[in-house]
Formats: structure tokens, sequence, C-alpha cells
């Protein structure tokens, strides 16, 4: 599916999702859905992080829940690709900065998650061990 269509299809889901809330199994369908056509946009590289992000904010009935939730799917991204490196035997000092800065923020406006603080830990102690046998 292209960029367009898969955008449009996305707004579409994200219009029904907030429409009815009696269909709880048809909304959570349509709001499955839409997760899927972001991630898939965002791995076939037609939607940088911040617009997943965005795009993740506008689907939640509840917007503090979401957010959270949003900073660790982004963390995720990140940390996957973080892990690509390292088993490439590759570092990935780019991707820690990026975690701890999102981690910096996530508790500057208020949120705390392990997921996130666990993956900050999991690439610092790889690139730790890199940095260890003089990678730099």
């Amino acid at each position: 599916m292209e960029k367009q269509q898969a955008l449009a299809k996305i707004e579409e889901l994200i219009t029904y999702f907030h429409s009815d809330p009696f269909l709880r199994s048809e909304r959570f369908d349509a709001w499955s859905e839409a997760y899927d056509l972001m991630y898939d946009l965002h791995q076939a590289r037609h939607i940088d992080a911040l617009e997943l992000l965005e795009l993740q904010q506008r689907l939640s009935t509840f917007p503090e829940l979401q957010t959270q939730k949003s900073f660790e799917s982004v963390a995720k991204v990140v940390f996957d690709r973080a892990c690509q490196l390292i088993i490439g035997g590759n570092p990935a000092f780019e991707s820690e900065k990026v975690l701890f800065h999102l981690e910096m923020v996530m508790q500057e406006w208020g949120y705390k998650s392990a997921v996130v603080a666990e993956y900050c830990d999991s690439v610092k102690e790889e690139n730790d061990v890199m940095r260890e046998m003089g990678i730099e």
C-alpha cells in the first residue's frame, strides 16, 4: 500500500475508532489495524519516528496512557535497530543517546517506563563492551 493510501486508511480508522464507544470489539479491530499500518509505514521508511508518535497519539482515547505507550513504541523501534547493529558487530552509540534522550523527556513530562529504562540499560551495556574493546 502506498503512503497516501495508508495514511488515508489510518485517518478512516481513527475516525471510526472514536465514533461509537459501544462497539468495543469492532473498535479494537480498527485500532489494531491502524497500528499495524502505522508500523508498516515506519518500517518501510515512509514516516519517521515523530510522525509515528503523532499518529499514535491521535488514535488514543486515553491520551496520558497513549503518550507513554507511544514513547515505548518509538523506543522499541530504536532498540530493534540498535540490536541489528550490535548483532552485526557494530556499536549503536547513537541509538544509546536517542534512548536516553527519550527516557529523559519522558521523565520531564512526568512519565516513567520500565520498558524504556530496560532498552536504555541493555544498549548501554552492549555499547560498553564495544568501548572496552576500543571501538569508538
